[in-house]
């Protein structure tokens, strides 16, 4: 390498370690630093980031979708941290000082992701996975991959059945329960009632209908605990039965024993799945039918499909549709743009009709059956948390006739009280049941008269609601384990069993994972948006565009849960989490240099 370069890589390498090390802090000076550390913590980055610079920087120039997604991962790090730290753009606009080293982040964060995104492809495609020397246990799991999954996610999923008998029944499912009974609730004070029937299309009605119909049985025969228990040990055996298929499936497209081994491993040890296999909401079978789908649109890819195959995609994608209100988008925003690829195109025109078919004679159903759907609010978050937060930062600017008009949509009087930067629901639940379309369009020629008044506040308060499923720093793992009290209230018997001590050690287990390292990146939310962001240009570099279009389902999601309620809210990812393993199989297999 020539003198010159050198020079450049050793300037390249300084800037990178003062992207990493330092960080402006919300202060009212412009930025301080702890000089104390941060200096040699950047000396010692710089020296190994030179290294690597020296030996791998040529491989940087190969791959121009690398670049793009080293801008994006820039931008997202130095946007992220400051609206993390500060709520706002300040940390990146307001003051000369941020925006040099803005810019010096900038430079430094995209040399140091365009080496090692081409560092991680490298090494992907070159892994070569030896298989197992042979064993007792190796046998039998060759034999029958199927059944060995089967019985060993069964062994270790029954332990959590076992603690938290007869199920977790949340906030979200306890209220469907109470409208399949016909007693008002929280859901049914936010529509307006049509018909005799309570129940409402807030949540999936088949779902509703489905886990009260199971509680009503359990209340029927005197123990809604059992009822309960039903609906729960369907559910964990459709989980057990689903993560099983997938590692049949991947069994059949070759892929070797270690990593089909090391995914059961994920499938046990990961607490998503054990958790959410006894968790009573309809995000569960979501995410299992998405996990088929996306099995057979690969299947779309490489081979030709037969009748049966069909009918299988036809019933998946239906089932997609009506277990979750934003299936629709999922399955419109993938499975038209198949249409590309030269291969089974009468049956995806097919299924697209079928699915359609099927998903809007089911909604005629709901409304011939006086199902009342769901308020206009749930897909207003966005707006009302821009007025919201206009209203918290520059209420002075709003006059009074426009007050009058937000106040006819959202109760203006409890806005600064309710305002929570990261959760629209505070302020979507004051939403008048009267207001008229009228009223609507009134309120969005104020939303937009301000829109161009103060872009920066409507931009702000969007991305403090979003920035958690797309900045890795922004945690917030959970999982469902807790009984709820809401059936209870109406005097039914629903409880736990006594086995405290073994729910508190699975509990402490769950919680403490998020603190496993490497490990816990399974359970952070951007990170794997950055696996599907990281795949796009794996595939593309591997000229395998067509399987890009396997990432599509797992976007619509990233979309939705974008355009959702709530900033950072695990239960809504838990699609493409659950799909993730099997799509790096997936990807393992069909780009690794010997299929090239």
């Amino acid at each position: 390498m020539k003198p010159k370069n050198k020079i450049i890589l050793f300037i390249l390498s300084i800037i990178t370690s003062i992207s990493i090390i330092f960080n402006p802090l919300d202060t009212t000076e412009a930025i301080k630093f702890n000089y104390s550390s941060q200096v040699i913590s950047t000396s010692i980055i710089a020296i190994i980031i030179y290294l690597l610079y020296l030996k791998k920087y040529n491989i940087t120039k190969r791959r121009k979708s690398f670049k793009i997604l080293s801008i994006i991962f820039s931008l997202i790090l130095i946007f992220g941290y400051s609206i993390h730290t500060t709520s706002s753009f300040k940390l990146v606009f307001d003051d000369i000082e941020y925006i040099a080293l803005s810019i010096i982040k900038f430079i430094g964060y995209y040399h140091l992701f365009n080496l090692l995104l081409n560092i991680i492809y490298e090494f992907f495609i070159n892994l070569e996975i030896k298989e197992f020397k042979d064993n007792k246990l190796v046998r039998k799991f060759r034999e029958n991959p199927f059944k060995f999954s089967i019985i060993t996610l069964s062994c270790f999923y029954i332990i959590y059945l076992i603690a938290y008998y007869p199920g977790v029944v949340g906030y979200d499912p306890s209220y469907q329960i109470r409208e399949f009974m016909g007693i008002p609730n929280f859901y049914t004070e936010g529509v307006h009632i049509s018909g005799n029937t309570l129940i409402t299309a807030f949540n999936p009605v088949l779902h509703t209908i489905m886990i009260g119909s199971f509680f009503k049985f359990g209340l029927v025969i005197g123990n809604v605990n059992l009822g309960i228990f039903l609906y729960t040990l369907l559910q964990m055996s459709f989980m057990i039965f689903t993560l099983s298929y997938t590692i049949k499936f991947l069994n059949e497209e070759n892929v070797p024993h270690k990593i089909l081994l090391f995914i059961l491993g994920i499938y046990i040890f990961v607490p998503i799945f054990p958790f959410y296999s006894l968790s009573a909401f309809k995000d569960t079978y979501f995410a299992l039918f998405f996990v088929l789908y996306i099995i057979y649109l690969y299947k779309l890819i490489k081979y030709n499909y037969t009748k049966a195959d069909l009918f299988k995609l036809i019933f998946i994608s239906s089932m997609l549709c009506l277990f979750r209100n934003n299936g629709i988008l999922t399955f419109l925003l993938s499975l038209p743009f198949f249409l590309i690829i030269k291969k089974n195109k009468k049956y995806i025109m097919i299924t697209i009709f079928s699915v359609l078919a099927v998903f809007f004679t089911y909604n005629g159903i709901l409304t011939i059956t006086n199902v009342s759907p769901t308020s206009k609010r749930e897909i207003l978050s966005i707006p009302f948390q821009q007025i919201s937060a206009l209203v918290v930062n520059k209420e002075d600017i709003i006059s009074i006739e426009d007050r009058k008009i937000i106040n006819k949509i959202i109760d203006y009087h409890s806005i600064k009280e309710k305002y929570n930067k990261e959760l629209s629901d505070p302020i979507k639940n004051t939403y008048k049941l009267d207001a008229t379309n009228k009223d609507l369009i009134d309120f969005f020629k104020v939303w937009l008269k301000y829109m161009q008044k103060e872009p920066r506040i409507y931009i702000e308060a969007t991305f403090n609601n979003i920035y958690g499923y797309y900045y890795p720093d922004k945690q917030n793992w959970y999982f469902y384990h807790m009984k709820y009290d809401v059936l209870n209230e109406n005097g039914f018997d629903y409880h736990y069993n006594n086995l405290s001590i073994l729910r508190d050690i699975l509990y402490g287990y769950g919680e403490g994972f998020s603190y496993i390292p490497i490990l816990n990146l399974f359970v952070n939310i951007a990170f794997i948006t950055w696996i599907y962001l990281y795949l796009i240009g794996h595939f593309i570099s591997a000229n395998k565009k067509r399987f890009l279009l396997l990432l599509l389902p797992a976007f619509s999601i990233i979309l939705a849960s974008t355009l959702g309620p709530v900033n950072t809210y695990y239960r809504y990812v838990i699609p493409y989490s659950f799909s993730l393993p099997m799509i790096l199989a997936l990807t393992y297999i069909n780009t690794k240099k010997t299929t090239h």
